[in-house]
């Protein structure tokens, strides 16, 4: 079955706030395989696809930051009443943003030092020029 311009318009604006095909396309009653074949004899609306999914990328990354560094609400109840109001953040998630912006210093393994001269240096030649910036001080 061919989907409608309209119909595939819906599933753009769905698919763009959550870059979830199955689960847009079933909010307007389609299925992911429909998406699926309309991509496949459509080469016109693929860069639109793209577009909604990196949109939805985005608004997924956002989500990552707030519960990542300012956190989700948690309250405490006991016997029914609000006792108190705590906001909690992820350190994973924080991790997993700051690993996908700093790749170079939050990588596995820790940071790129393939390229600072210090790092290259031997203990001894480091210790021979701290002492010799530390006497050009004097």
């Amino acid at each position: 079955m061919a989907i409608s311009s309209e119909k595939w318009q819906e599933f753009l604006v769905e698919f763009a706030a959550s870059a979830r095909i199955r689960h847009s396309a079933a909010l307007v009653g389609l299925s992911a395989r429909e998406i699926y074949s309309h991509l496949d004899k459509h080469d016109e609306d693929i860069d639109d696809f793209e577009r909604a999914k990196s949109q939805g990328i985005d608004a997924a990354e956002e989500l990552i930051f707030d519960r990542g560094f300012i956190g989700t609400e948690i309250v405490n109840m006991v016997g029914g009443k609000k006792v108190i109001t705590r906001s909690e953040v992820s350190d994973a998630l924080a991790m997993f943003w700051m690993k996908g912006n700093r790749p170079e210093k939050y990588r596995d393994g820790g940071a790129d030092t393939s390229k600072d001269p210090l790092c290259k240096m031997s203990n001894e030649a480091l210790e021979e020029l701290i002492t010799q910036k530390l006497a050009s001080r004097k």
